[in-house]
């Protein structure tokens, strides 16, 4: 068998080379995908270990107190968190925009989407505030 004999390998397209992160980012995936792995899985689960120490690092943050190892590791994690959000609720937004489905959904999505931002900013909000009172 000569090398002119075997099948051609199959070009890979666009999206096969994009990454999962900027195709979700501009709103490429599915609404479904975009809303319940990207938004409620990742987020949430990321989101209930990082708001049980966000309140004690920005109290921290804010009275200048010693750090350890371990509390950098925890400021930062936030950090990381809320750009997950960003990309999250971006790439849900704009996937809302893309979806060519029953009206309901791209609505109901961009609902959560808000909701979502409103309760993270108040739950946030909340625990510095309740930190800052325990420090006092």
């Amino acid at each position: 068998m000569t090398t002119d004999d075997r099948a051609p390998i199959p070009a890979q397209s666009d999206a096969d080379v994009q990454s999962y992160v900027a195709r979700h980012w501009r709103g490429e995936l599915s609404l479904a995908r975009s809303y319940w792995l990207n938004g409620v899985l990742i987020v949430s689960v990321g989101g209930a270990v990082i708001f049980y120490v966000t309140p004690l690092m920005l109290a921290l943050v804010v009275f200048g107190l010693r750090y350890t190892p371990l509390e950098w590791v925890l400021a930062l994690s936030f950090l990381a968190w809320f750009g997950l959000c960003v990309w999250a609720w971006g790439g849900i937004w704009r996937s809302a925009g893309n979806y060519r489905g029953p009206r309901i959904w791209p609505i109901a999505a961009r609902i959560a989407v808000v909701v979502g931002t409103v309760v993270s900013l108040l739950i946030v909000l909340t625990g510095f505030f309740n930190a800052l009172a325990g420090l006092a």
